[in-house]
């Protein structure tokens, strides 16, 4: 953030959630605001920096990802000559080169924001966020949410009759996790999120069968049917040769997804 250009007065909240490294020492070494919520607390610690925040745009980015030079700057100007109803926008978010496994985690998290063109979308990833800051007097994050919140309260924002946009000039870099182990597990999770946003809202797309029987007999068709859908991501286009070696992971973790999925239909 000491790169960041820009003349505009803004202040920074590191929200520390029981991390075991040196995230208290590294922050001590700025001019930050420094938290320390406990998992015992929350998993999703947002909600306890927010209030606390005075400015009239909150912007989230999470610890492995870099923000552009021009980034906060782009974020004002942006708000700047939108109209209201315009809550929340999200920007580019382009990988940390870390490995096949981390590439294929990044096409599946946020292969879809990439583009070079504005558009109006359903969510955005809170690892390149903001929003107008009167919207968290009406909605907040799930503190319940162990993955999905941020697709949880675009939701609930959108219903209100508020807009999500995406703004390719708000980048930053993301480096995603290369282990085989983690990769499986953040599948598994992704598609437990899907199931639990699914059950939350009757009415948000893409809804799972009630039937099980149903389910199980459509579940081939779900995850090819998936994988082959989401080929056309933006950035996997604008990467291809780059990310040509990891679609052979990138077709499991929709397998795993959809065991996710499966293991929270069968609690039910």
């Amino acid at each position: 953030m000491k790169k960041q250009k820009t003349k505009a007065n803004f202040e920074i909240f590191v929200v520390d959630n029981d991390s075991d490294d040196d995230t208290k020492e590294i922050a001590s070494g700025f001019k930050v605001n420094y938290f320390f919520v406990s998992r015992s607390v929350s998993d999703r610690p947002r909600n306890f920096a927010i209030p606390k925040a005075r400015g009239r745009i909150i912007s989230f980015i999470d610890d492995d990802a870099i923000a552009d030079k021009m980034w906060i700057q782009n974020i004002i100007d942006w708000f700047d000559r939108s109209p209201k109803n315009i809550a929340v926008i999200g920007g580019l978010i382009d990988n940390l080169p870390n490995g096949v496994i981390a590439t294929a985690n990044h096409i599946f998290d946020f292969g879809n924001f990439y583009g070079k063109h504005e558009r109006l979308v359903r969510t955005v990833p809170t690892c390149n966020a903001s929003f107008r800051r009167d919207i968290f007097k009406l909605e907040k994050f799930d503190d319940s949410l162990f993955i999905g919140e941020d697709v949880d309260l675009n939701w609930r924002i959108k219903k209100r009759g508020f807009k999500i946009v995406y703004c390719p000039t708000i980048k930053v870099l993301h480096r995603s996790n290369n282990k085989i182990r983690e990769f499986i597990k953040k599948g598994v999770l992704r598609g437990s999120g899907f199931a639990k946003i699914r059950e939350k809202h009757k009415d948000i797309p893409l809804q799972i069968p009630k039937n099980k029987y149903l389910y199980f007999l459509l579940l081939p068709a779900f995850i090819v049917g998936g994988f082959f859908r989401s080929l056309k991501n933006e950035y996997l286009i604008a990467r291809f040769l780059l990310s040509l070696s990891s679609i052979p992971l990138f077709f499991l973790a929709h397998i795993f997804f959809w065991i996710g999925v499966t293991m929270a239909v069968g609690k039910k």
